[in-house]
């Protein structure tokens, strides 16, 4: 991508907010609609938005059906994280 390199953790970040928070979804280089680096930006803000909604909804919600949902959310992405850090691994089998 012709971007500056971010940390493992943020890209990840980034294709989940690309994929709005239900999977990881790849900033695709096509030349119809917004730009890469424009993608980029709009799933920062994404993600921005999303821990903000998190941290108002756990501050002013019930903790317990709130935590329930954050940690059910995280059981439902981590196989899809690690099914990204599976497919950008490079190693050669043998």
């Amino acid at each position: 991508m012709d971007c500056p390199l971010a940390p493992w953790p943020l890209f990840v970040a980034r294709l989940i907010a690309n994929g709005w928070f239900l999977r990881p979804q790849a900033f695709a280089q096509r030349k119809a609609g917004p730009s890469a680096g424009r993608r980029i930006r709009t799933a920062m803000l994404r993600l921005g938005v999303f821990c903000a909604l998190w941290i108002a909804a756990l501050a002013t919600l019930p903790t317990l059906p709130v935590a329930a949902a954050l940690v059910a959310w995280i059981a439902w992405i981590i196989p899809k994280v690690r099914w990204v850090n599976l497919e950008f691994q490079n190693l050669a089998e043998g």
